[in-house]
């Protein structure tokens, strides 16, 4: 009788299984069903927040497992008042990647790249503080980058003051990092967080005070993890002796509910979970864990209240001043004499507010920027320029050649991406490879602002194309020269790496480049090459410099023109650490490396005699600033100077010359080879006669003219080539 007992049970415990992996089934087709919806334009942002031990890397886990059928610790968990995570983790498309996904999941192949994107921060101490606060705010806004550290944050909040990082570090917000759903975290065996979950209602609460509207429009949902130690629920087995009885997990439900005020809606907003661990393991394969995972995921990905895009400020400055006039005059009660005067001061504010408008005196630092973008897209849409430049960036690791790329990419965007990853002089070439972007980089969605959007969309393709190599060595060897030839004619397609071009030189020696790279591509041929040296560098690469000297003074033998018309600048880089330079805009903060500006002076003197440029100094060599960490990321006069550079990128230069027909041909070379060879004899024949008077000189000179006509008559193939002293 028990033995048929305990078999009924297992076959109940059997249906019950089954059961729940055809609803996970149901769930990953909602799930897929949401995530094609037409109405989701961009995939959620999902935070998790919450103190330390809340598991909130184990939910990683769980997750990834449940939509990938398949367990892999991709975020590091801790236990207790421990943590792994010690920094702002990103985890795409749930940390899934194709090759993960168990062949029972092939759905999810289908849904990958429209899967949410998980953030897993460092654990943060129940505190409300402004410190806190701020970070919030940061990490909501979508300011911090994957990658940074919760000390590191707090550690510059000491170092200087707390707003610095939203004033001054973190002002560049990433729409990919903005945060739409806040996940927050917490462990049954603890006592709810109040001032914590009070800071984060203080961040979800902030209005913006021009628009009237909630900057943070995140939702919130609470996830009460371990729920495995809670006794009498039955669910899920557990080795773990800290277990917590069921009223005093209702007593933890119960506050927290309250909390977050969501006691009537427990069950859209609060989740009872349990991550797969080392105790609930299973073989990491439970259906009932997966279940909550899916249901969790199907929450956030289904349709909500509709997001606020951007909004036309309400309460303007004007409008602000105009209810605070009201408001003042309302209190008053003015005579005949102080209205005249009154209305005196508003006809002088109205002039004012005219001169200010239409100024009479120069134009501000943004006008120019605008006024040069414009006189660039002229110069594009001239009959000069037909075809994009193509631009070479050259110099030394750490010269500042990436983040030019990055710098003129965020001039023309208004965006600040990485999209060159640039290095430090003190450390080794990041670039590798062969980089080209086109048109600087720029893509029509990346351009911020939607009337320079239209304003560029037409001469886009006309914008100069980049070519970013790695750092090269200060050389003028064969093997270098050979490099550079090739990338000046086009031979070399993009992506190739320097590291396999010189691996091959060693292998096949001197001229193996050429036999592989044969035929050129009119697209990648180079018109402008940029030196690039950076004005703290302990040399200036003077061999390179030589280099490219030897390598522009090359001519075709057969057409007797240059073989490489390419013009060439320099840009002198990391002037924002000259310390007394007259441009203040451009200093930056650090004071570790800096240079006076003769030092500066002495470098730009030094580069311009080596390449003859003494007379023409202030149209071939140019002072560069990037943007980077030292001077911000938002500098007007950076882009001003961005914006100068591209200009005199794309004016029109010194005609090239097209092919043209070929001088020196066969015959050519046989006449000039006989002449040679001809005023070779007659050399020799002056040495071997006697006579030094000029009488007798000349009668040599005559005698040696029968000889020379006497060698026209043979064959010139029947002599060897020979070189006059």
């Amino acid at each position: 009788m028990s033995a048929g007992l305990n078999a009924a049970v297992n076959d109940h415990e059997t249906t019950d299984v089954e059961h729940t992996r055809q609803e996970n089934e149901h769930l990953l087709s909602e799930i897929a069903e949401f995530c094609n919806r037409e109405d989701r334009a961009n995939v959620e942002n999902i935070l998790l927040l919450g103190k330390v031990g809340a598991g909130k890397s184990s939910i990683v886990n769980t997750i990834f497992k449940a939509m990938s059928g398949k367990y892999f610790p991709k975020a590091k968990a801790g236990k207790g008042l421990s943590t792994k995570t010690i920094c702002l983790e990103r985890f795409k498309s749930c940390g899934v990647a194709k090759e993960d996904i168990a062949e029972h999941r092939s759905l999810v192949k289908g849904i990958l790249h429209r899967l949410p994107t998980i953030f897993d921060f460092s654990g943060i101490e129940d505190n409300d503080s402004e410190e806190i606060q701020e970070i919030l705010e940061l990490l909501l806004g979508g300011f911090i980058q994957p990658k940074t550290s919760l000390e590191a944050l707090k550690s510059l909040q000491k170092e200087h003051y707390v707003g610095a990082l939203k004033e001054s570090i973190y002002t560049v917000s990433r729409p990919e990092w903005k945060i739409t759903h806040v996940v927050y975290v917490h462990s049954c065996r603890e006592t709810a967080a109040g001032s914590l979950i009070q800071c984060l209602h203080k961040v979800l609460n902030t209005v913006d005070p021009k628009t009237a509207q909630l900057i943070y429009t995140g939702d919130v949902h609470v996830v009460m993890t371990k729920y495995d130690l809670v006794k009498q629920h039955g669910q899920y087995d557990s080795a773990d002796n800290e277990t917590i009885s069921a009223e005093n997990y209702k007593d933890v439900v119960k506050d927290i509910a309250a909390a977050f005020s969501i006691e009537g809606s427990l069950k859209d907003n609060m989740t009872q979970w349990t991550s797969y661990t080392d105790k609930t393991s299973s073989e990491f394969d439970n259906p009932l864990i997966d279940n909550t995972a899916l249901k969790l995921m199907r929450r956030i990905v289904a349709p909500s209240c509709p997001r606020i895009e951007e909004t036309k400020a309400v309460v303007t400055t004007v409008t602000k001043m105009n209810l605070m006039f009201k408001k003042w005059l309302r209190k008053q009660n003015f005579t005949f004499t102080q209205l005249l005067l009154m209305t005196v001061l508003l006809f002088l504010a109205i002039i004012m507010f005219v001169l200010i408008k239409y100024p009479l005196w120069p134009m501000s630092i943004e006008g120019k920027n605008e006024a040069l973008l414009d006189e660039i897209l002229d110069l594009l849409g001239s009959p000069d320029c037909k075809i994009p430049e193509v631009i070479l960036l050259v110099g030394r690791s750490g010269a500042g050649k990436s983040a030019l790329v990055n710098t003129m990419h965020k001039v023309l965007t208004g965006k600040y991406y990485l999209i060159a990853e640039p290095g430090s002089g003190d450390a080794a070439t990041v670039t590798t490879t062969l980089n080209w972007y086109d048109n600087c980089g720029v893509l029509p969605y990346r351009i911020a602002d939607e009337s320079r959007r239209e304003k560029m969309l037409n001469k886009l393709n006309l914008f100069p194309h980049i070519l970013d190599i790695a750092g090269l060595p200060d050389e003028n060897s064969r093997k270098l020269r050979e490099i550079i030839e090739l990338l000046l004619g086009g031979y070399i397609p993009p992506g190739t790496s320097m590291l396999a071009l010189e691996d091959m030189q060693k292998t096949y020696g001197e001229g193996g480049l050429r036999k592989v790279f044969k035929k050129p591509e009119r697209k990648w041929r180079v018109t402008k090459i940029v030196f690039m040296q950076g004005c703290i560098d302990a040399a200036i690469a003077k061999n390179i410099l030589e280099c490219l000297k030897d390598i522009l003074n090359m001519y075709d033998v057969k057409t007797l023109k240059k073989k490489y018309q390419c013009g060439l600048f320099v840009l002198i880089t990391k002037y924002d650490l000259v310390k007394d330079s007259n441009d203040a805009n451009l200093h930056g903060v650090s004071k570790d490396k800096t240079i006076s500006l003769n030092d500066f002076e002495t470098v730009e003197q030094e580069i311009a005699q080596q390449l003859s440029f003494k007379g023409v100094i202030q149209s071939k060599i140019i002072r560069w600033v990037s943007l980077t960490d030292n001077v911000g990321l938002e500098n007007s006069y950076v882009e001003n100077s961005a914006l100068s550079f591209l200009k005199k990128m794309i004016e029109p230069g010194v005609p090239q010359a097209e092919n043209t027909r070929q001088v020196i041909g066969i015959k050519q070379r046989i006449v000039l080879e006989t002449h040679r060879f001809g005023k070779q004899i007659i050399f020799s024949i002056r040495r071997l006669l006697p006579g030094d008077d000029v009488t007798t000189r000349k009668y040599n000179i005559r005698g040696s003219l029968v000889f020379t006509r006497l060698y026209v008559i043979f064959p010139v193939q029947s002599f060897r080539p020979m070189v006059v002293p």
